[in-house]
């Protein structure tokens, strides 16, 4: 992955559910460290088409060069020790990618088809900063907001991040609550509760409530 510009996250998961909830949390961890590194969201939500907006790693690749491996070398092989295992893992990803073909690539070689990324990784996370017209806090390291003097749970992956805050314009005492270019909750003062956690990517320009 270095090679191609790229490197690999620190995070991965083979079952989509992780990025949208975890225990209490509307939205994981990994979805926030992808929000900033790559404008990404992502939602279990099937009409969502883009799971990964602008990623450029998905963990699917991984599992279907796995059970390839499985099927074609490790259910005739017998592994006598971890470096023989190597060895046959190493000529095996060479088979793969330089003479196996492909029905996802018409029957053509990877080795063919690969082309360098253009895209170089940005190892420092840029600092995000919002407009005038919202209100910025902090959220505690539990993932409350402390807001008009009320205590609303957002998300445990979003703690000690500062969010943006911005009155509704078409319901009364609803904010919108944003993590950088993305709308993650809303929450309602009179009713004291959280409405929504569902996010959404906001449209540069264009009110959130239209």
């Amino acid at each position: 992955m270095e090679e191609s510009g790229i490197r690999k996250p620190k995070y991965y998961s083979s079952n989509y559910e992780i990025f949208a909830r975890c225990t209490r949390q509307s939205v994981h961890t990994t979805c926030v460290f992808l929000r900033k590194i790559a404008g990404c969201v992502h939602c279990r939500y099937p009409r969502f088409a883009k799971i990964f907006e602008y990623t450029t790693v998905i963990q699917c690749k991984e599992e279907r060069f796995n059970g390839s491996l499985k099927r074609e070398m490790l259910n005739y092989k017998e592994i006598r020790n971890l470096i023989h295992a190597q060895a046959e893992f190493d000529e095996y990803r060479r088979f793969y990618n330089n003479e196996r073909p492909h029905h996802a690539l018409n029957l053509e070689l990877p080795v063919n088809k690969y082309q360098r990324s253009e895209r170089k990784y940005n190892p420092k996370i840029e600092k995000w900063e919002y407009d005038s017209k919202y209100i910025v806090r902090k959220l505690k390291r539990s993932g409350y907001l402390t807001f008009k003097g009320q205590g609303f749970f957002i998300s445990e992956a979003f703690g000690e991040q500062y969010v943006g805050i911005r009155e509704s314009t078409k319901e009364n005492g609803v904010y919108r609550i944003n993590f950088r270019q993305f709308c993650i909750a809303s929450v309602n003062i009179n009713e004291r509760v959280v409405t929504s956690r569902k996010p959404f990517k906001v449209k540069t320009g264009v009110e959130q409530d239209d």
